[in-house]
This record gives C-alpha cells, structure tokens and sequence, in this order.
C-alpha cells in the first residue's frame, strides 16, 4: 500500500538493469539520484567508496580467485561501472532488508516513522484530540536503523522522523506519545543484523567499504557494510540515501571517528 501523503516527487519506480541484463532492485529514485550512484573507480586507493550492484559470484573456499584469499569471505560484485572483489572481516555488518505490512509489526518492536506531527487539539465540547503522526511518508522497523536527515522539502513541512517501541492502546497503535495514524496495509522497511557470508548470486546489495585500485583489472572492495536490499522498496530516498552512504576516511577513524 502506498503511503498517504506521498508528496515526494518520484521518477516512478526505477528498475536499474545492469549492462549485462540482471534486474538489479527498484529504488523509486528521486530526480538528483536517478542518474545513478557516483562511479568508485575514479577514487584512490583506500578511499571510502559505497555502490550498490548485484552478487556474481561466490568463490568456493580455499579457491583462491584474482588475488581473493581463499577464505570463503569474498564474493564478486557487478556494479554501475564495473565488477569488483568484496572481500570483509569480522568487524563488517551485514544487514537485511525486507518489505512487510504495519499488520506484521509486533506491539514492543522498535519503529521509526517519517511523518507529520500534530500536537494536542481541543475540540468545541470540550475533549482533546491527541497527539497524532499523520501524512506518513515511511515506517522502518529495527535496531539496526539510524534515521537518516529529512528531505529539505519535507523539513518544511513538519515532517519529522519520531522513533520509540510500538505500543498499543485499546485497539489504536501509538509511536512514542502520538497516535499512529496509519492503516494494517501501510508499507513497512524491516532492517535486522544477519549473520556474516557471502549473499546468494543475483542478490541486490549495497557494499560500503575501502578500495584497492592497486590491481585495475581486478579492483577491490574491503567491506565494513553489506546490506541485502528488499526489491520492489520505494522509498529508499528517503531511510537509507544510498548515493551517499559510505564509510569514513581512514584517518578520521583513527581520530575518533565512526564508520557509517
């Protein structure tokens, strides 16, 4: 279902076909991003790099590949601009992303939604309306979920990102104190950790992480970030900003700084 207050301008539902005719995902990009996401082969080597692409293949373990270690911890990646080695380590995340309905959502499960917030109303007998989240623009479920900014367009319109446990009241759900004002069908982002190793081939995902360009036919992707992504999501614009999402230089981290 679509969300109400779908005020977004869209370029509809974008399938991204890769050169080689894999269906990558659908990402309902915005006009900024429908160009595509910026090309990582142009950056040195160890620079912070993110792209999403499709998995190629898997290496089998203690096959050594094209300078790929043979320790089962590597796959190949088809990109916008290439083919890449994704190679990670204990310390990389690997998250999943799935599409379900406010109906899946169990009471107690954290949440985060972008919508409007409206305060409380008195009415003309004397009651109060209460607080409520309408004109609801996204919904993401999980601990593993940071709320990226809101879109400047929706800043002004008091959108806002409200994040608590779902709770239940009579037979109304409400999201920290405002009454959610969103039907069973309301599409939802489910996002959760998921043990490391390598996704099945064909899988759309987005890799973040550092290259080695050292080997230009053979570049590589040090991974601190995958993420299966759900296909068919539109809403990506909005709860992940893939087209700019990557990790930190490596000398801010040795500053203090944090990855993604």
């Amino acid at each position: 279902m679509r969300p109400s207050g779908w005020n977004v301008r869209r370029i509809g539902f974008c399938v991204i076909a890769l050169a080689i005719g894999i269906p990558l995902v659908t990402v309902g990009l915005n006009e900024q991003t429908a160009v595509g996401w910026d090309d990582p082969s142009d950056e040195p080597e160890g620079k912070p790099a993110g792209m999403v692409g499709v998995v190629m293949e898997v290496p089998e373990p203690g096959v050594p590949r094209d300078g790929v270690p043979a320790d089962g911890k590597s796959f190949s990646l088809k990109a916008k601009k290439g083919t890449y080695s994704v190679t990670w380590d204990k310390k990389t995340r690997f998250i999943a992303h799935k599409v379900i309905t406010l109906a899946d959502v169990e009471v107690g499960e954290p949440v985060h939604v972008l919508g409007e917030l409206v305060e409380k109303q008195p009415t003309d007998r004397g009651g109060n309306i209460p607080p409520q989240l309408i004109k609801i623009q996204a919904i993401v479920v999980g601990d593993e979920f940071e709320p990226p900014p809101v879109p400047p367009n929706l800043g002004t319109q008091r959108i806002r990102w409200v994040s608590s446990k779902l709770r239940m009241r009579g037979k109304e759900l409400w999201v920290d104190q405002h009454l959610l004002k969103a039907g069973s069908a309301q599409e939802v982002l489910r996002v959760w950790k998921i043990t490391a190793g390598a996704p099945a081939p064909k899988t759309p995902v987005f890799v973040g992480g550092y290259l080695d360009l050292s080997d230009k036919k053979n570049p590589k992707l040090a991974a601190t970030e995958v993420i299966r992504i759900a296909e068919k999501y539109p809403g990506y614009e909005l709860t992940n900003s893939f087209e700019d999402r990557k990790p930190r230089e490596k000398d801010e981290k040795k500053k203090g700084g944090f990855g993604f």
